[in-house]
């Protein structure tokens, strides 16, 4: 019988294949799909020495150099670094097992073929209540943040609702975003998920 696992995108670990979250850094497994263990043994891992930087963490210099080793002539080595990964949030889709990905700078809206929006929502029913776009997604120094699109600067005179924890959002402005807060757009609930 095959036994199946999620491989964490971060460190590598081999999750249960029901894992949301990695065992090792509690990252967000949801959207990584499950492999058979045979095969995920056999794909590469990190080197040893590598320092595993998880998103929205700095590493300070007194890390890296816990990982920094010498060569027998005494001087430093290089060490394999991964790349800081760029911060993305999760929306969980209430009632369903839909999950979208959110990155920096994202446009969420209705799907239609004159939509500008990055993420595009389609077969949700009251998806009609979602604007082509309705809300803007942003990350600056560490920090999530929603605006709300104001349609009257793209000459419509109505605007179907946002709401975040239960509270109506003006559009145009922002609001700070965080892990767990409920977000609807239009007619539609989301739970907003960071990736810890």
């Amino acid at each position: 019988m095959n036994e199946y696992v999620k491989v964490c995108p971060v460190c590598k670990h081999h999750n249960p294949e029901d894992s949301d979250i990695c065992e090792v850094d509690g990252v967000y497994l949801g959207m990584t799909p499950s492999v058979r263990a045979i095969d995920a043994a056999a794909s590469p891992v990190p080197p040893n020495d590598a320092t595993v930087i998880l998103p929205g963490k700095k590493a300070s210099p007194e890390s890296l150099d816990e990982h920094a080793g010498m060569d027998p002539s005494g001087e430093r080595q290089s060490t394999s670094r991964l790349e800081e990964a760029p911060p993305v949030i999760y929306l969980d889709l209430l009632g369903t097992e839909r999950v979208y990905t959110v990155r920096a700078g994202s446009l969420m809206g209705q799907s239609h073929a004159d939509s500008p929006a990055d993420i595009q929502l389609e077969q949700i029913p009251d998806v009609e209540y979602i604007h082509r776009q309705h809300a803007r997604f942003n990350y600056e120094d560490g920090q999530w943040s929603l605006i709300p699109v104001d349609q009257k600067t793209l000459g419509r005179d109505f605007t179907n609702p946002t709401y975040l924890n239960q509270q109506k959002l003006v559009p145009g402005q922002p609001y700070p975003l965080h892990n767990g807060d409920r977000l609807v757009l239009g007619k539609i609930p989301f739970i907003v998920r960071f990736v810890q």
